[in-house]
C-alpha cells in the first residue's frame, strides 16, 4: 500500500513528487497567489488516482479565483477601482455557489 503520509501514490507520479512541483510553480509568488497556484496543480496532479471530478472541480474552483484575483490586481493597477470591486464581488461570489453546489 506504500506511505500515506509521506509519500502517497497519488502524488508521486512519474518520479516527480506533487510536493516538489508546486515548490517549483510557486517560488516567485506570495500569499493566495502561490495557495491557489498550489491547489490547482495538486488537484490536477491527482486527479485520476484519487477522487476524480470532485478534485477536477476543486482544482477549477482555486483557478477560478485565481483569475478573478488577477484580474482585479490588473483593473486596480490600471486605476478601475470599480471594476476590481466588481470582480471581487464575482470571485466571492463563486466562492459562495460553489460551495452549495
Amino acid at each position: 500500500m506504500g506511505d500515506l503520509v509521506n509519500r502517497p501514490a497519488h502524488y508521486a507520479a512519474g518520479g516527480v513528487e506533487c510536493i516538489d512541483a508546486i515548490a517549483a510553480a510557486t517560488e516567485h509568488l506570495n500569499g493566495l497567489d502561490a495557495v491557489c497556484t498550489g491547489n490547482v496543480i495538486k488537484y490536477v496532479w491527482r486527479w485520476r488516482l484519487k477522487n476524480g471530478l470532485q478534485d477536477l472541480q476543486k482544482a477549477r474552483w482555486y483557478l477560478d479565483r485565481l483569475i478573478a484575483m488577477e484580474t482585479a490586481a490588473q483593473l486596480s493597477a490600471a486605476g478601475e477601482l470599480d471594476a476590481y470591486d466588481k470582480v471581487e464581488r464575482f470571485a466571492l461570489a463563486q466562492t459562495e455557489d460553489s460551495k452549495h453546489g
